[in-house]
């Protein structure tokens, strides 16, 4: 497959809120999603932790082999790093989305805040703490938000969205800028 080219390019890094968020792009070797047909979820976790070299299926497992791996539905799971691409047809199916989402990398001292504002989720440390993963609407689109570490906060989106997604959290920062 060609070399995909970045929707942002030009456009990142960005940095705003006086230099308290910086948004950057990522770009994994390689994201799928992976679903089990009906009653093969246990074949499928199973397949997923040899893949990880776990006794079972964690994201723990998965970032210590430089892979993301977060379940976003009934027997659905989102990958991403050096994952093997093979998968026992009938346990379910495992679809390359590589070329189909863009990563968002942001950080700083004011992403949470930024991240209140334009998702609906409780995002203390008590709540959504390191290693947590989920699929939530941002500005109307679907996108998963992940907490890789203390300091960093991912927004893996639609390729196709992009670029509205830096705009629109960039316009959700002025409350900073006006603060």
């Amino acid at each position: 497959m060609p070399d995909r080219q970045s929707p942002l390019e030009g456009v990142l890094p960005v940095s705003f809120c006086q230099g308290t968020v910086c948004i950057a792009e990522a770009t994994p070797s390689m994201m799928a999603e992976a679903q089990a047909w009906d009653g093969h979820q246990a074949e499928l976790e199973r397949t997923l932790s040899h893949w990880s070299g776990a006794a079972t299926v964690s994201s723990e497992a998965f970032a210590e082999k430089g892979m993301g791996f977060a379940q976003i539905g009934p027997s659905r799971y989102f990958l991403w790093g050096a994952l093997p691409t093979e998968l026992d047809m009938g346990v379910g199916t495992c679809v390359d989305l590589s070329h189909a989402r863009v990563v968002l990398v942001l950080t700083g001292d004011h992403v949470r805040d930024l991240l209140v504002r334009a998702v609906p989720l409780d995002l203390r440390d008590c709540a959504f703490d390191v290693g947590h993963m989920v699929s939530t609407p941002l500005h109307h689109i679907p996108v998963l938000l992940a907490r890789p570490t203390l300091t960093q906060w991912v927004l893996i989106v639609p390729r196709s969205y992009a670029r509205s997604m830096v705009d629109h959290l960039q316009h959700v920062s002025d409350v900073f800028s006006t603060a």
